[in-house]
């Protein structure tokens, strides 16, 4: 997995005049892509960018498309491991704990591209270990299992759990993105 993702300079181009109106945040961002990866059918990729960048995609400067398709990438790497690895950009505030909801929001803007399929997915008798479906923890007690790009751990204040249902990810993007 990647870790020379600019992500300072994705982060800038995102919040500044030049990015789409409608784009998602990085937080967002980084959540939808991984509802993309996990969605239970592939979404065709024109589809999806349109709906993260809030536009046309073709408008985007080469190099933010490249993070994105990046990103992406190390979504799908993290998800094939034996051991799955996720790494998700979340926001910390100033009093140093996590917020996870805007992340979180972006993984159901993913999954709300495909309901009747997530909902075929959730109500199956496939999501069992061993099947083609994959059952992820991605909010465990683990404080070590979410890491930021640094891979520095991020403190974890929740002793909830949240088990998300995915298949096994899609493939890698090509590195040209239009």
């Amino acid at each position: 997995m990647s870790d020379e993702i600019d992500l300072e300079g994705l982060d800038a181009y995102l919040m500044s005049d030049d990015s789409p109106d409608d784009c998602m945040m990085l937080s967002d961002l980084d959540g939808f892509l991984h509802g993309i990866v996990c969605s239970p059918v592939a979404i065709p990729q024109a589809e999806w960018l349109r709906k993260a960048m809030g536009g046309p995609f073709d408008k985007v400067p080469p190099a933010i498309r490249q993070s994105i398709t990046d990103i992406y990438d190390n979504i799908v790497e993290g998800l094939a491991l034996e051991e799955p690895e996720v790494e998700p950009i979340f926001w910390e505030a100033k009093e140093g704990h996590v917020i996870a909801m805007d992340w979180c929001e972006g993984f159901m803007d993913a999954a709300a591209l495909r309901p009747k399929e997530w909902l075929r997915l959730t109500e199956s008798a496939e999501v069992s270990r061993g099947s083609s479906s994959r059952g992820l923890e991605l909010i465990r007690n683990d404080p070590m299992f979410f890491r930021r790009p640094s891979l520095e751990p991020l403190p974890m204040h929740s002793t909830a759990s949240l088990l998300v249902i995915a298949p096994m990810p899609h493939g890698r993007l090509s590195n040209s993105v239009t």
